[in-house]
């Protein structure tokens, strides 16, 4: 079977598979022949799933070239990893740009809480369920598409799974603006945070722009740095245990204090040491706290790391599908 028959048996079936076994590869690939793929193929789904959202392929290469806007609206990629990697990217452009515009970021609640301590940050919430029907995720670009919709406004759009990157119109072209980072400078080696911001220098003529995070003030107030190097139930989006190993001993010798959640390999040891201590005594962590503890994961949501700023090389690990980038430097 062809893998356009194999997508329609999919599709038709409603399967969890078509994201997984079609659509991810194709896009989690990152080369120009393949996006093109990716929306030859999906745009008919699209089309018959979901007929209202008269889908069609975003255009590229637009810059801005003003008014400037009253609100500018950054669609999430859904996963935490992508928002921090590239959509706080695309945020801190954002507000240098625009300093009297309102910034909303689009997208669930628990991606926003990640920069809930950025007052010029506000959340505009839509739900994208990752195990979901095709019907209701696709859904999630029409409810953009209300959100958005008020005079002055601007959408940034960073290859967003809430738009399927750029299938689902969401907004008038002249206040759309979509970053394929597909098919982005295919020959560069660079992670996609950095490509973010050449993007977006581009398309607005921002100078500089970094990841960064912002949660609410802290509950705990001794966390510093909490990580996560969850992949959302796909082990093959893992980077291998030499990246996590030394993104971890990166940050401890940075000067930071470290918690985090093991990446859910059951069954496999990290080739990291160190035992947080947390859950037995309610010590703080110190150090590498790694593959041990989820208890970690509970107490250092909401955890202080307003300010932290990750920049430098990356540690052992990050090319284009990774979100590497920087973890060798902690600054506040």
């Amino acid at each position: 079977m062809n893998v356009a028959a194999r997508l329609d048996e999919l599709a038709r079936a409603d399967s969890p598979a078509l994201f997984g076994e079609i659509i991810e590869p194709l896009c989690d690939s990152f080369e120009p022949d393949d996006a093109d793929r990716y929306a030859e193929l999906f745009l008919p789904v699209i089309a018959r799933t979901l007929p209202q959202a008269e889908a069609r392929r975003a255009t590229v290469g637009r810059r801005f070239s003003g008014p400037d806007p009253s609100d500018v609206f950054v669609l999430s990629r859904v996963t935490l990893g992508a928002d921090v990697a590239v959509s706080s990217v695309v945020m801190d452009a954002a507000k240098r740009r625009f300093p009297r515009a309102r910034i909303h970021m689009v997208g669930p609640r628990k991606n926003y809480e990640l920069f809930a301590g950025d007052a010029r940050v506000e959340h505009a919430p839509v739900e994208y369920g990752r195990a979901a029907g095709l019907r209701e995720r696709l859904s999630a670009g029409l409810r953009v598409r209300e959100i958005v919709d008020r005079p002055g406004a601007i959408v940034i759009d960073a290859d967003s799974r809430l738009t399927q990157l750029g299938l689902i119109p969401v907004t008038g072209e002249d206040r759309y603006f979509f970053w394929e980072s597909r098919s982005y400078r295919p020959e560069s080696v660079d992670p996609l945070g950095r490509l973010a911001a050449a993007w977006m220098g581009e398309a607005f003529g921002v100078e500089e722009a970094f990841p960064y995070v912002a949660p609410a003030a802290a509950a705990v107030a001794d966390w510093r740095v909490c990580v996560s190097l969850g992949v959302g139930g796909n082990m093959a989006k893992r980077v291998d245990d030499r990246f996590e190993a030394g993104a971890m001993q990166a940050l401890v010798a940075a000067g930071g204090t470290v918690g985090g959640s093991w990446s859910g390999r059951r069954g496999v040891r990290t080739s990291v040491a160190g035992d947080c201590g947390f859950g037995g005594g309610g010590k703080r962590c110190r150090g590498v706290a790694w593959g041990v503890c989820t208890v970690c994961v509970r107490n250092c949501a909401g955890a202080d790391v307003r300010g932290l700023r990750f920049g430098g090389a990356a540690c052992g690990g990050g090319g284009r599908g990774a979100v590497g980038d920087g973890v060798s430097r902690v600054s506040e």
